[in-house]
């Protein structure tokens, strides 16, 4: 019994994390097939953050979340961008 309790916190906690960090609130669909699209890509970025946790995260830095791991996609994909425009323009 103990161990469905401790599942349905992981439930929740899931649901949360799509909720805040992944769009699921944000979404304004009234269509079935869109609205499980929505869901579904959510949840996915869920798991996909939370694997991404486990390889990148650090014992020295036990608070590594979703927003740590945003923003170090977002600053290399401008990186990234920034040096391309930077070889285009000589």
């Amino acid at each position: 019994m103990s161990d469905y309790y401790a599942l349905r916190f992981q439930i929740a906690f899931n649901f949360r994390d799509a909720k805040q960090f992944w769009g699921l609130d944000d979404f304004i669909n009234v269509k079935e097939i869109p609205v499980n699209t929505a869901a579904n890509l959510s949840m996915f970025m869920v798991n996909v953050s939370a694997k991404l946790r486990e390889m990148f995260g650090n014992p020295e830095h036990p608070g590594f979340g979703v927003l740590d791991i945003k923003a170090r996609y977002r600053g290399l994909r401008y990186l990234q961008e920034t040096l391309k425009i930077g070889l285009t323009q000589y």
